[in-house]
């Protein structure tokens, strides 16, 4: 019995170690096979983007106010973006990420956290079409002028349901009466991005413009029509100084640009006024750097010369360096 209960222990002995052997092999091939994101392979990732001085310009957090700070855990919502690891085509579903970030996210385990600095040179690449020229000569124009004494206005205007929020402080709603600059005016149509608004002039009503009032002399359903309110030899000021009117027809007037002022401002910043004699011009002082909002979008001044400047509408990280939070959320591995 001695003998039986000995071989047994041995036998027991000899099965743990195996266990444990076998154990210790599935755990080694467990950690030794554990994925890294590699080349072509696709990566399911979320991230919060910053410029240097700390401004979030990306993240997909969804609906949240987020900082370089910001810990990307499960307390968020998220809108996670799908990469190719690759400079070829991507993966259906998937995009190609920009080579910085390609390359900080090489090596790296599902569920990883790394904040990835990206130089400019490995950032995103700026878009040729983007970028238009604009001469510093702002415009060229002669003392002696001869414009129109009548002027027709769209009687409807549409502005977008931005800036009539940013105006008016409220929702628009059809039959809305709200002030216009010369008049009363009343909503009437409102879609997903524009406002319409009807202009409620009445004749006689007085517009006050440069270089001289407008008076209302006839409302239709579409336009709204306007005289000047001038006289032979009257002086009036306008955007670039004074005019003094020379002659009145029953269509036409004429004046002469009688003083200049130093500057006249534009979307660009102060412009010189430069009296040529005969003529004037608007030359622009850019500043290098500047943000400026246009109908085109807001572009940078770049590149400025003696006689033009680059105006950059490629997005403010484009040429930045950039600060990338990234969290690995799914690897799957190129066959």
């Amino acid at each position: 019995m001695a003998e039986s209960s000995n071989n047994e222990r041995k036998i027991l002995g000899i099965v743990i170690i195996a266990l444990v052997a076998v154990a210790g092999y599935v755990g080694y091939t467990a950690l030794s096979s554990e994925k890294t994101v590699g080349e072509n392979d696709v990566v399911q990732i979320n991230y919060i983007a910053w410029y240097e001085d700390g401004t979030v310009f990306a993240t997909t957090i969804v609906n949240e106010v987020v900082t370089p700070d910001t810990v990307l855990d499960s307390s968020h919502r998220y809108r996670p973006r799908a990469y190719t690891i690759s400079q070829g085509t991507p993966s259906k579903g998937t995009s190609t990420p920009i080579l910085g970030l390609q390359q900080g996210l090489m090596g790296m385990k599902e569920g990883e956290v790394k904040t990835i600095v990206i130089p400019p040179e490995l950032g995103f690449s700026a878009d040729p079409e983007l970028v238009s020229t604009v001469s510093r000569t702002f415009g060229t124009f002669t003392k002696e002028q001869t414009g129109e004494l009548y002027f027709e206005y769209d009687r409807v205007l549409s502005i977008s349901l931005a800036q009539y929020t940013q105006a008016y402080g409220a929702t628009p709603q059809v039959g809305d009466v709200i002030s216009l600059v010369d008049w009363d005016g009343t909503v009437v149509e409102v879609t997903d991005s524009t406002v319409s608004i009807r202009g409620d002039a009445s004749v006689g009503d007085i517009m006050d413009m440069k270089p001289w009032q407008q008076e209302v002399t006839e409302v239709t359903d579409d336009l709204i029509i306007t005289k000047g309110i001038v006289e032979i030899g009257g002086v009036y000021e306008n955007a670039f100084g004074t005019v003094e009117v020379t002659g009145v027809t029953e269509d036409t007037v004429s004046f002469t640009q009688i003083t200049l002022n130093e500057t006249y401002e534009t979307a660009y910043g102060p412009a010189d006024i430069i009296d040529d004699g005969n003529s004037f011009r608007v030359f622009l002082n850019p500043e290098e750097g500047a943000r400026i909002s246009t109908s085109s979008g807001t572009g940078t001044i770049k590149n400025i010369t003696d006689t033009s400047f680059s105006l950059d509408f490629n997005p403010a990280y484009v040429g930045a360096t950039i600060t990338f939070k990234v969290i690995v959320d799914k690897i799957i591995k190129a066959e």
